[in-house]
């Protein structure tokens, strides 16, 4: 196995198709299609399986896949680390972020980081809960921000943010903000803050409309023009973003006291782009360092 073909059968993985792995890595189809019968001739098993037209991945390529991914990820460390020393190259943070802290918190954290630490540069990838651990767990990214880590025994806590979920609706007279029969705006399959809304339905036993909104800039905005009410990140109503015209309605079950984790693998706490990262902002009083 080469990393080229590692780098291949990552893509069809990911994107469930050859032909958008193909389009993904500038590449035909046929090239595709020859990598995966290599592997599965190499290694004499089957790695995917077809399902009509979508691709299914086997038991065996689910594991190759897991190692592929971290083999992947330690080559790109290494060429990294490589560069950075031979070259005395400007390190760079590899960032990935929950949509909201990615929208709200981290453009003023990323500039005030960058001003104060001029010999680093930050890189960004933005995605749901389960997108940002993935890419961590994979080695593309060095330090996730988002919920409580998805696996403490390889990912750990090396600082959080304190925040609040509260439920809001349009403050425009006449709107619907009854959270007993108003359309409830939920965020996208994986991410966090729909599972959260979801359990604050289960725990007050209503029976509500929902409606799946992918973007936390949509459901404020549609929360404004009165479509529905949304369980939001007390983050994400700092200044009254958007020039919103919202209020918090009450309910017993809220607010709920939540965290931000700044989850990193575990081994790598003291990787200089982190330790200055997480130095910044705790002197900035935006963290509590875990301890």
């Amino acid at each position: 196995m080469t990393p080229s073909q590692l780098r291949t059968f990552i893509a069809v993985v990911q994107h469930r198709s050859v032909s958008r792995a193909a389009d993904a890595l500038f590449v035909s189809q046929a090239a595709v299609s020859s990598v995966l019968s290599s592997l599965q001739a190499e290694l004499g098993v089957a790695l995917i399986a077809r399902d009509g037209r979508n691709i299914m991945i086997t038991e065996a390529g689910q594991v190759l896949f897991e190692r592929a991914t971290e083999i992947v990820g330690l080559l790109g460390d290494a060429a990294r680390a490589t560069r950075e020393a031979g070259q005395k190259a400007r390190l760079t943070l590899r960032v990935g972020a929950v949509t909201t802290v990615a929208e709200f918190l981290l453009p003023a954290w990323i500039r005030s980081f960058l001003a104060a630490e001029r010999e680093f540069d930050v890189a960004l990838e933005v995605g749901n809960r389960e997108r940002v651990f993935d890419l961590l767990a994979s080695r593309q990214v060095d330090i996730v921000i988002a919920g409580r880590p998805s696996n403490p025994g390889a990912f750990t806590s090396v600082a959080t943010r304190a925040h609040s979920l509260v439920l809001i609706g349009s403050a425009m007279n006449g709107m619907e903000t009854d959270p007993t029969s108003a359309t409830w705006l939920l965020r996208e399959e994986g991410s966090g803050s729909r599972l959260s809304a979801l359990e604050v339905i289960a725990a007050t036993g209503l029976e509500v409309p929902t409606m799946t909104i992918g973007s936390n800039v949509a459901i404020l905005q549609a929360v404004n023009l009165g479509l529905g009410i949304a369980l939001v990140s007390s983050d994400s109503m700092i200044g009254q973003s958007f020039n919103l015209d919202v209020r918090e309605i009450p309910l017993p079950t809220l607010p709920v006291a939540k965290q931000w984790h700044l989850a990193v693998r575990r081994g790598n706490e003291t990787q200089p782009a982190i330790q200055a990262f997480i130095s910044h902002l705790a002197r900035s009083s935006e963290i509590s360092i875990s301890s």
